[in-house]
């Protein structure tokens, strides 16, 4: 993907937000972003890769030491990554949550290709860069790799030796400290951005494994994470609903956007495609999802401005089996797409004629 294209592309706001805490000159750290500094903290919408960006660089010349970014990195460790927090911190082993970790944490930074393999006696998570990322590459794809090392310290306590870090660039000037953070080999001048450990600490137990709360969590993170059928307009339905009906029961409310027009939106969720003007969903989706969710609602048609009032969704029980119909079964597999169409139009009204 070329570098313009991928700078516009959406991720959470949370890694910005969690900048924030780390300076307090909020003016400076959101200078060239477009996000207003005295909101950074309790930013709503999601960010752009180029805003993102922009913001590490910022940090970086307001630090003024290029390794500020280890603190940053080890406070924010395994936590702070959305729905897949509580996935990997609730897997069985350690090389389950890598593998989910490392599944999904695409959509919520989109500038690498994540990839785990194993390689003999070990098992290699590495990070490649998509884009070029200028000042803040060694900030950009270190984080990720001490994200994931906190998380092997975590399941699995003790020394790290036996697992190593591999960088593709010479040592910055900060190299002196890597052995104070890492506590591993650390190579440089490798031919890839990697975190490796031996393959037998996959196998680790989780002392935080719960059943019920993994195999939960995992369903999150098929809907609010998935890429790969991310594309289609059924994907992005699912994705709102889910959004929508995990809010608490008394928020349940579909709203009509007020004098701006438009479809209806789904009241306020910050990842909604409706609470976001720049989420477009393909082939006419945005006027497809309101219709779906109108008609979940009981309404014939998506509420429309100068119509008044919400309408109130209906209960978890509900929405979990027509979350069910459209998403993974329990073996992992989707339904075909003529299957999934059928579904999706039982939750559509009929289409008008004439």
């Amino acid at each position: 993907m070329k570098q313009a294209k991928l700078e516009r592309v959406l991720m959470p706001n949370t890694y910005v937000k969690h900048v924030a805490q780390e300076f307090s000159d909020h003016e400076r750290l959101t200078t060239g972003s477009g996000i207003p500094a005295d909101a950074l903290l309790t930013y709503a919408e999601p960010v752009s890769v180029a805003q993102h960006l922009q913001i590490i660089r910022n940090a970086l010349e307001l630090s003024g030491r290029s390794d500020w970014y280890f603190a940053w990195g080890r406070r924010m460790a395994e936590h702070f990554h959305g729905p897949i927090t509580l996935a990997w911190l609730s897997a069985p082993t350690l090389g389950a949550g890598l593998d989910t970790f490392l599944k999904f944490i695409p959509s919520r930074v989109p500038y690498h290709r994540w990839s785990g393999q194993v390689e003999g006696a070990e098992f290699v998570c590495e990070v490649r860069e998509l884009i070029d990322l200028g000042p803040v590459r060694v900030t950009l794809v270190e984080i990720p790799l001490l994200v994931m090392h906190e998380y092997v310290r975590t399941i699995r306590p003790g020394p790290m030796q036996g697992a190593r870090i591999e960088l593709k660039y010479p040592p910055p000037e900060h190299a002196a400290v890597y052995g104070e953070w890492y506590g591993c080999e650390v190579r440089f001048n490798a031919p890839r951005n990697a975190l490796v450990i031996p393959a037998a600490w996959r196998a680790v137990h989780n002392m935080g494994h719960d059943e019920g709360t993994w195999t939960t969590s995992l369903r999150h993170c098929e809907v609010l994470c998935a890429i790969t059928e991310d594309k289609d307009t059924l994907t992005s339905v699912r994705r709102m609903l889910f959004n929508r009906f995990e809010r608490p029961l008394g928020e349940r409310v579909i709203e009509s956007r007020g004098s701006g027009g438009g479809p209806a939106s789904i009241a306020a969720h910050p990842h909604s495609p409706f609470a976001q003007r720049r989420h477009h969903l393909p082939g006419g989706g945005r006027r497809c999802a309101a219709a779906a969710c109108a008609r979940i609602a009981g309404q014939s048609q998506p509420a429309h401005p100068g119509r008044g009032g919400g309408t109130r969704l209906p209960g978890s029980e509900q929405f979990r089996a027509l979350l069910q119909a459209l998403v993974r079964d329990d073996a992992g597999r989707l339904p075909a797409p003529r299957e999934r169409r059928r579904r999706l139009i039982t939750c559509l009204p009929p289409r008008r004629r004439g």
